[in-house]
């Protein structure tokens, strides 16, 4: 989520750039951007989602989304196909929507699970946060019920071990057993990490989240543009959603103007490979680019925005 007057300012600045807001009217069914490939699978068409904050792939069920917005909206999560089209929302009847932020997709002793992160802290004033766990829904003759409503299957509430931070991106770190998060207004980022599941010990206590690393890859940049105001150069490298690859080698990190990919060799730990030099692409317009993920197959990342009647993109990633 971006203060009032930054989202104020982003958006003049995108119809400045474009000439146009409309980005479903503008943007073609396959767009060249930077010499990479971005399909429009669809549109969102659930007017319920409007600050699309989160989005992950269904382990489940082919070809679905799960989407959450912003804070100040309900504790709900929505599910959506690769078209965009509305299949259905997901009461989470024992959480607040304080500000959810993001998405994560997760197996644990094959069970699939939904995470979802109520991370986002723009004044850097909340003394705890909390991540909620539910059993991913399963979608039955195509849509789910109208009333279908969840419980977690578990939480965490925890603070940051140097003080409250903005965070807007989480991934699952399977492999770890750790849930990493990374800062979005600090320079540069920070990744923590906590537990994926809290032992029976924890799971009444406040937990610390740790600091990992600092990921200097993602940083403000040098004045390039002399029509670009210094206020753009302040927020545009700021990380609005991270996921990891089913697999577990590669890591992807969104910002309001690129994906930035870091690959982790065998036996290679996150702390080593996100110091390494990560592939960077561009990314097409768009409103308010927060949520990203990786296809459930790690051969695509979908991608969208803030805002009603948003596209989602499509990326296929070469291997």
């Amino acid at each position: 989520m971006l203060l009032r007057k930054e989202s104020i300012f982003l958006f003049c600045f995108l119809v400045w750039r474009t000439g146009c807001a409309n980005v479903e009217a503008q943007q073609p069914l396959t767009m060249i951007f930077n010499g990479s490939f971005f399909l429009k699978t669809g549109v969102v068409e659930n007017k319920a989602i409007t600050e699309a904050s989160g989005i992950t792939a269904s382990y489940r069920n082919p070809n679905l989304l799960w989407m959450v917005n912003d804070g100040g909206n309900g504790p709900v999560l929505y599910a959506v196909s690769e078209k965009g089209e509305d299949l259905g929302e997901v009461l989470v009847e024992d959480s607040i929507n304080v500000d959810w932020e993001d998405l994560a997709s997760v197996i644990i002793k094959g069970i699939s699970y939904l995470l979802i992160a109520d991370v986002g802290d723009n004044s850097a004033r909340r003394e705890f946060c909390t991540i909620y766990a539910v059993k991913e829904p399963d979608i039955l003759e195509g849509k789910l019920s109208n009333r279908f409503s969840v419980k977690s299957a578990w939480r965490i509430l925890f603070r940051y071990e140097d003080g409250p931070q903005d965070c807007e991106s989480i991934a699952a770190d399977v492999k770890n057993q750790r849930i990493l998060l990374l800062s979005k207004r600090t320079r540069p980022p920070v990744l923590y990490y906590l537990p994926l599941i809290p032992s029976p010990s924890d799971s009444s206590h406040v937990l610390i989240a740790r600091k990992l690393t600092d990921v200097p890859a993602i940083q403000e940049r040098k004045k390039q543009d002399t029509n670009t105001t210094s206020l753009w150069e302040r927020y545009r490298a700021m990380p609005t959603a991270m996921d990891i690859s089913p697999d577990g080698t590669s890591m992807a990190v969104l910002t309001y103007e690129e994906i930035l990919f870091f690959n982790r060799r065998p036996q290679q730990s996150w702390r080593a490979a996100i110091h390494g030099c990560p592939k960077r692409i561009p990314i097409p317009r768009l409103p308010q680019a927060e949520a990203l993920c990786f296809g459930a197959d790690g051969k695509t990342i979908y991608l969208t925005s803030e805002k009603l009647r948003q596209p989602i993109l499509r990326l296929n990633l070469k291997h």
